[in-house]
């Protein structure tokens, strides 16, 4: 029922104070398009997006700077037509409204149809937006998998994805960790999905650990948290901090990345870096006057 138009709407809100409250303002959702409906069917790709609008004017009454994307998220395990119908979202959402920034595929990679299953299509979609004076931006779910036979990696970087859902396999790969420094893709990590999923036995071991050591870029963000019983990202910050014994300059640097390498303008990022700078001498303050 949480599909339900009145309800998605009261629990977006919902989850957008939650997140206020761990001071973070800007949030992107990877969002499926075509699921919301109400009493007649699923609603318009218009209406939709309207939900999201609606929330973030409300929000913005209590937090001025809150602002959110979405980027439109195709389910592989639904085949061919699911992920048209969410590429044409991309296409058709700019008439209505400036939060769609992006695409991006889900699902257990190990068995559901592998990128690859759809390069024609995403290309098809980036050569419209080419055509069109336009970016057609992805951001890939790949390398969340432990299988050797697993190269979707590698179609991922191809496309141009601008960031990696997970990406802990690239660990398998060191030449392509090069690839992914040199091209400045950063890897979304979301820790304590690693951990619940069974992907990771020790967060202690986890790769992004070694990829920070590398100068790759890593964010921490949390996967389907409200399946996963907790809210926002502030524990998997928590769950990081102690398994990698991390410092005060390595959390800095996790959290600048949330700011370099999110979907915004460059003036807004500022606005961004402003407020970060602000929050992050507080709790320096805090930190030295407590410990």
């Amino acid at each position: 029922m949480y599909n339900f138009n009145e309800f998605f709407e009261r629990i977006l809100e919902h989850v957008c104070e939650g997140i206020i409250k761990q001071n973070v303002v800007m949030v992107e959702w990877k969002h499926i398009f075509g699921m919301v409906f109400n009493d007649e069917g699923p609603l318009a790709l218009k209406d939709e997006l309207e939900i999201f609008h609606r929330v973030q004017k409300r929000i913005q009454v209590k937090c001025p700077l809150f602002s959110m994307k979405i980027i439109a998220c195709g389910l592989k395990i639904l085949g061919n037509g699911h992920i048209q119908s969410q590429l044409d979202a991309c296409h058709e959402a700019p008439k209505y409204s400036d939060l769609v920034v992006g695409f991006d595929m889900v699902n257990e990679e190990d068995f559901t149809p592998p990128i690859d299953n759809f390069l024609d299509q995403i290309y098809e979609s980036i050569a419209k937006a080419k055509s069109e004076g336009k970016e057609f931006p992805t951001y890939l779910h790949c390398g969340e998998s432990n299988s050797r036979d697993n190269d979707q990696l590698y179609d991922a970087i191809i496309l141009g994805t601008k960031r990696i859902g997970h990406g802990f396999h690239l660990a398998y790969y060191p030449e392509l960790m090069k690839v992914v420094k040199e091209k400045d893709i950063c890897i979304e990590c979301c820790p304590i999905s690693n951990f619940l999923l069974g992907y990771v036995l020790d967060l202690r071991c986890h790769p992004a650990r070694g990829f920070l050591k590398e100068g790759i870029p890593v964010t921490i963000s949390p996967d389907d948290p409200g399946f996963m019983y907790y809210e926002g990202v502030t524990l998997d910050y928590v769950y990081c901090y102690l398994a990698w014994e991390l410092d005060m300059s390595d959390l800095k640097q996790l959290c600048q990345n949330t700011i370099t390498y999110a979907s915004a303008s460059d003036e807004y990022k500022k606005k961004l870096q402003e407020f970060f700078n602000e929050k992050w001498d507080k709790f320096i303050d805090f930190v030295n006057a407590h410990y």
